[in-house]
């Protein structure tokens, strides 16, 4: 299981005041699918975010369709959150 927390930066450092998300998840070998909260990545998100954000660190690793990826996140707003999934 992975786990991120996600904290804004301040002055090139980690700022302990400034919590945006907290992300855990589990990969499998699949489709391509992003499940986030039990929610699909757009049902959870809606039009908030840019979904090819989210799923950019796939495309730079060459790895877009090989893996599901369940994630629990809470805490921040969505743009934290999308930062701690991403």
């Amino acid at each position: 299981m992975l786990h991120t927390e996600y904290r804004r930066e301040r002055r090139g450092q980690p700022d302990p005041h400034y919590f945006l998300g907290l992300c855990s998840g589990i990969w499998r070998i699949g489709e391509g699918e992003i499940v986030v909260n039990g929610r699909s990545l757009v049902e959870h998100f809606g039009n908030a975010i840019n979904e090819t954000d989210v799923r950019m660190p796939f495309r730079v690793t060459g790895t877009e369709g090989r893996f599901n990826v369940m994630i629990k996140v809470e805490g921040g707003g969505v743009t934290g959150q999308a930062g701690a999934i991403r």
